[in-house]
């Protein structure tokens, strides 16, 4: 089970991260994540419907489609100095690493990245999501993902389910205190949902 907060408790956390620690590009791009928060297939598993305007075509997968979105919506850029969108986690992360932007622990405004594997174990995809705040000990993420659960939400999950974190292309930089804009209590409103 996790903690889901609502959109304005949310933009609570983003809006104190941001005058505390955040750059003025990375506050853009979870700002413009937040407000996509609720937007789903229409109809449901479809992968299509509202969810188009963020790129791809029906049925495809697209929470990287969500990120490249939020990212060129907010600064005009695409993520990992990519000179175009993508809907490909695995080519995502590949322009990552080719950018020399890939991480091992998280700050809010990356991209975060999980391998996606089926009941067998063999690798199938990815996912990802943005990383809107960190718990103060580093142990929990709190991310604005697409194509969860059929629609844009907030997760709550722990740093260690995420793989890499791609930084950038910010041209304003957080200040050293990274893991502030964390709840300190659940929020109110917030919700349990199964992980």
């Amino acid at each position: 089970m996790t903690l889901q907060p609502d959109v304005m408790t949310l933009n609570s956390i983003i809006e104190r991260a941001a005058v505390e620690s955040l750059g003025r590009q990375q506050y853009r791009v979870l700002f413009i994540a937040a407000g996509e928060i609720g937007t789903a297939e229409n109809p449901p598993g479809s992968n299509a419907g509202p969810v188009l305007r963020y790129g791809g075509k029906p049925g495809q997968p697209w929470c990287a489609w969500f990120v490249c979105h939020c990212f060129h919506a907010a600064i005009g850029r695409w993520p990992a100095k990519m000179n175009h969108q993508t809907g490909g986690t695995g080519t995502l992360l590949a322009a990552a690493k080719r950018a020399t932007c890939v991480f091992p622990k998280p700050e809010p405004g990356d991209i975060a990245y999980k391998p996606r594997f089926d009941g067998k174990g063999k690798k199938i995809g990815g996912h990802v999501g943005l990383v809107a705040a960190v718990s103060p000990d580093g142990k929990h993420v709190l991310s604005i993902e697409g194509n969860r659960g059929d629609a844009v939400r907030v997760q709550v999950r722990f740093t260690s389910e995420w793989r890499w974190f791609i930084r950038g292309p910010y041209s304003t930089f957080q200040q050293p205190r990274l893991w502030l804009g964390w709840p300190d209590a659940p929020p109110e409103g917030a919700v349990e949902v199964e992980a």
